[in-house]
């Protein structure tokens, strides 16, 4: 076998093409390498671009069911003045009529601290009040339906002290609660 030594030249020209070889299979790793990286982010990506389009497709259905539960909660809750306590002082009037036309006697009411719920302002009211059971019924049955909505918190009832009375009157403590919208 015929060895020819290489001349200083040929060895660099040798190694600068075993540079330049190792550069480009560098490169081609890194373009692989980033080919996958970005393959992997189209399938993480992919299925939130699916929700966002789903989303647009049904921006009038979302649109049309948000009015509709604004206004079933406007029927529901007080509308917001930005004072509770002015909406506690409305639950307070209403909630008096209410039950003096169903023959309830209020002695007493007082509007109580308004609490944070959930975006909500719960405003409460007790009432002391006496009177007999049928209209009592009636009333606390009738609040189902008032509107805006009132939920009854405690209801506490003791006769009163009176003897040979057909028809008992009852002491009346009762906590009712309504709602206002939170500003902002």
């Amino acid at each position: 076998m015929f060895h020819k030594r290489l001349t200083p030249s040929q060895w660099i020209i040798v190694g600068v093409l075993g540079v330049v070889v190792f550069c480009v299979i560098l490169i081609g790793f890194s373009f692989l390498s980033a080919a996958v990286a970005t393959r992997q982010d189209v399938s993480r990506i992919e299925p939130q671009i699916a929700r966002l389009k789903g989303l647009i497709e049904a921006e009038d259905q979302i649109s049309m069911a948000a009015r509709s539960a604004k206004r079933e909660l406007s029927e529901l809750i007080y509308a917001a003045s930005g004072d509770p306590s002015a909406e506690g002082n409305n639950m307070q009037q209403s909630m008096r009529q209410l039950f003096e036309r169903a023959g309830v006697e209020v002695s007493g009411s007082q509007v109580m601290p308004a609490l944070e719920e959930e975006g909500l302002v719960r405003i409460r009211v007790r009432l002391i009040a006496k009177s007999r059971m049928e209209p009592l019924v009636d009333l606390l049955a009738s609040l189902e339906s008032h509107r805006p909505l009132v939920v009854i918190d405690t209801v506490d009832l003791a006769p009163e002290r009176r003897r040979n009375e057909d028809d008992q009157e009852l002491d009346v403590s009762i906590v009712l609660s309504s709602f206002v919208m939170l500003q902002g």
